[in-house]
């Protein structure tokens, strides 16, 4: 349907063309017949300007009055200017109906106005002047259609016979002339009609000579037309070989500078490798200067890196089996430099058609290859980040419950050992059960750090110091009691600047980098650990988005058996471990160093290969602010309370109860609800000095919806936040609020009391 609609407007558009041919003139018939009237215009009024000039003669000799000569002049003005309205008028006509009508009137009036002009200088005496109407009829007969001179001739005709008719009769006065007026009708009836013959025999000598100036004027064009074409035929010829000598040598000259300038690298070589050409693409592509030449007898053997020169003759041999090739290769720059380019071949060929050599390009594609490695570098990245995400969050939420089952084994040793003397016989099993408590909540605390949910304690910290302490701790002792075959040197710069962090965390970085070495060399080593302060200003390789910076670099590296490339790369991944599970850990002691690092907002590198040892190296950034080294360790007294009443709020049974305890026992009047929605509804009638807010709760709204609405009823509530994971942004969104410190459960009796005592007294 679409195409058959298509196909009428073709059908319709010149039909319609056609049409509008008929009704309307083009624009340059418009132009043409403007010229025309214009040029009339010009001629005839320079004619009345002539006349008048011998109309004035006339008066001042007196053959015709002033009276005669005003109507003249008159007559005269208004003939020129006539034309000043009338020709740009006839611009602005574009329908043929229209423009015809509009200049025939034109030359009418100018016909009314020369009958006028014949009248006042005599008018039936004056008929000697008749031969302007002659001149005007001669002159458009020869430019317009054949018709217009008949028709201009009866109206000049018309007009002069009634004028001449109304003046014999009296109806006109007879002008004041040189003749006096004396001539029978008999004499006027016959000069009218010899007048009236001669018009149109004018009129039919303009046309005839029209037709044959129009014919004459046809046969002209024909034979000047035939001329051009031959003659353009000749010309043509001498410029088509003239042309195609130019663009022979134009092509040639093109191809030679497309040749040397498109930026990819043109070669020809032999069958033996020897190179016949090249452009300056390819000099460009191997470090030479575009006025340097290349080696003489250069070839691919050349190019090639020397561990790969053996592959030349495979590339010769493939080359030269097949009409098209095209694959990879590695080529030296002239600074020795390596290229990796994407070269495609087609075979040379003589005269004769045999082959003599190998014609090709090639595109320097290292950058490409680059980028693709780092993207797929990128990838692996993200896909190791999405898999540390997923562990994480379940390592979270396991290590969220299991803090809520260790709360028990920690708790409750502290108020038992408040219970009994100090020579008893229970205190040392219940510091043993303290103790291992404490060991689960730090192996709970790993989980966290794999959840990336574990750093929330930011103090300053001086890593000298933590490696010091890790060296003189049992698990040290314990290490080297294992491994006696193994040296540790130490290098650690004396003035090293803090870091901020968690000493915790930190010194489980430490443990787990030096744990990690001593394994990896079970015949023993060398162990060495470094610290340094590095200011960098610029990327570091092996370092991603490293933003510029003062840093404290920690490195530790030993001698051990390394690892391979496949290995390194999995180093980090969660229970991705060679070593002998049950003395050497369950496969997180990396993936828990990279995960502290990373939430401390640093980066570590690793270096290893198999035989040659491992370097795992740690930039964390530095702090100006100063190391506390005046902390002094509360006692129990410090935390004791006067009576001060604390609202518990926890949805985990035990949790409550040993909040609760732990709190009574330090002397605080306690009241402990389940959810928030309970602790709302308590506080509408009551009053707490203090709340003990857990963050999150299940179910019901959670510790910082219901703070929100405490402080609807009680502005400037004061109340600390507890929780099983880390500071959250809700956390930070409580403190903003108003809560105070932030605890991190299990319960102990030392974190509480301090938190408690802290708040409610302001510090």
């Amino acid at each position: 349907m679409k195409g058959k609609q298509e196909s009428h407007k073709q059908e319709v558009q010149p039909v319609r063309a056609l049409t509008d041919e008929k009704i309307y003139l083009k624009p340059e018939q418009i132009k043409r017949l403007f010229k025309t009237h214009l040029q009339g215009a010009y001629v005839r009024s320079g004619a009345c300007v002539c006349i008048w000039l011998f109309t004035m003669l006339a008066f001042f000799y007196g053959a015709i009055d002033s009276a005669s000569f005003r109507g003249a002049s008159f007559v005269m003005v208004f003939i020129i200017l006539m034309h000043i309205p009338t020709i740009p008028v006839l611009r602005l006509i574009h329908r043929r109906k229209l423009y015809e009508p509009f200049s025939f009137m034109i030359h009418v009036l100018e016909i009314l106005g020369y009958t006028s002009f014949i009248y006042f200088v005599g008018g039936f005496r004056s008929t000697y002047l008749t031969p302007i109407y002659a001149a005007m009829i001669f002159y458009v007969g020869v430019l317009a259609p054949k018709r217009y001179p008949i028709i201009l001739a009866g109206i000049c005709s018309a007009f002069f016979s009634i004028m001449v008719g109304l003046e014999h009769f009296g109806y006109l006065p007879h002008q004041n002339a040189f003749f006096p007026y004396q001539f029978q009708w008999n004499i006027i009836v016959l000069t009218l009609v010899f007048l009236s013959v001669l018009l149109f025999v004018v009129a039919f000598m303009s046309s005839y000579t029209a037709g044959v100036l129009h014919d004459t004027r046809s046969r002209l064009q024909v034979q000047n037309t035939e001329l051009t074409h031959a003659n353009k035929r000749l010309v043509k010829e001498i410029e088509d070989r003239r042309r195609a000598d130019k663009a022979l040598k134009e092509s040639e000259r093109k191809l030679q500078d497309i040749f040397e300038n498109v930026p990819d690298a043109i070669f020809s070589h032999d069958l033996n490798g020897y190179f016949i050409e090249t452009n300056r693409g390819m000099k460009k592509i191997l470090g030479y200067k575009d006025n340097e030449p290349l080696p003489e007898h250069f070839s691919l053997f050349d190019l090639s890196p020397p561990a790969l020169r053996a592959l030349v003759n495979d590339y010769l041999d493939r080359a030269l089996s097949s009409p098209r090739t095209k694959g990879l290769m590695r080529v030296l720059r002239k600074d020795g430099g390596e290229l990796i380019v994407e070269y495609r071949n087609s075979l040379l060929l003589n005269e004769n058609g045999d082959v003599v050599g190998v014609l090709g390009s090639a595109r320097d594609i290292t950058d490409r290859v680059l980028a693709e490695k780092e993207k797929q570098k990128l990838q692996e990245q993200l896909q190791h980040a999405k898999k540390m995400e997923a562990l994480g969050t379940l390592a979270g939420g396991v290590a969220h419950d299991l803090n809520n089952i260790l709360s028990g084994i920690v708790s409750y040793p502290d108020l038992l050992l408040m219970e009994i003397p100090q020579e008893s016989s229970l205190r040392k099993p219940l510091l043993t059960i303290k103790r291992s408590g404490e060991k689960a909540a730090s192996i709970v605390q790993d989980l966290l750090t794999l959840a990336r949910r574990g750093v929330s304690i930011c103090e300053v910290v001086n890593l000298n110091n933590v490696i010091e302490e890790y060296l003189d701790s049992p698990e040290y002792r314990m290490l080297v009691n294992h491994n006696p075959l193994i040296e540790v040197e130490t290098h650690l710069e004396e003035d090293l600047m803090a870091v901020l962090g968690s000493v915790t965390h930190l010194s489980k970085t430490v443990m787990n980098l030096v744990t990690n070495a001593a394994e990896s060399m079970p015949d023993g080593g060398k162990l060495i650990i470094e610290t340094a302060n590095r200011y960098l200003d610029g990327p570091v390789e092996g370092f991603d988005e490293l933003v510029p910076g003062d840093y404290v670099i920690i490195k530790v590296a030993d001698s051990g058996i390394g690892m391979s490339e496949k290995d390194r790369e999995r180093i980090f991944d969660p229970f991705y471990t060679k070593k002998v599970m049950g003395r050497s850990g369950t496969g997180l002691g990396l993936t828990v160093v990279w995960g502290a690092v990373k939430d401390l907002g640093g980066h570590i590198h690793v270096e290893s290969m198999p035989s040659k040892g491992s370097s795992f190296t740690i930039l964390l950034p530095s702090t100006n602010d100063r190391v506390n080294s005046d902390v002094k360790k509360p006692i129990y007294g410090d935390f004791s309370g006067n009576g001060e009443s604390i609202l518990v709020v926890d949805d985990n049974m035990e949790q409550r109860e040993i909040a609760t305890n732990i709190l009574s026992r330090l002397g605080y009047d306690v009241v402990a609800v389940s959810n928030g929605e309970s602790a709302i509804e308590y506080l509408k009638k009551n009053r707490a000095d203090l709340i003990l807010l857990d963050m999150i709760m299940h179910p019901g709204i959670d510790g910082l919806d219901t703070y929100k609405q405490i402080l609807e009823i009680h502005p400037g509530q004061k109340a600390i936040i507890a929780s099983g994971y880390s500071e959250t942004e809700r956390v930070k969104e409580a403190q903003d609020l108003g809560a105070g410190s932030y605890i991190k459960k299990p319960y102990l009796m030392e974190k509480i009391g301090h938190a408690v005592k802290s708040e409610l007294h302001g510090g």
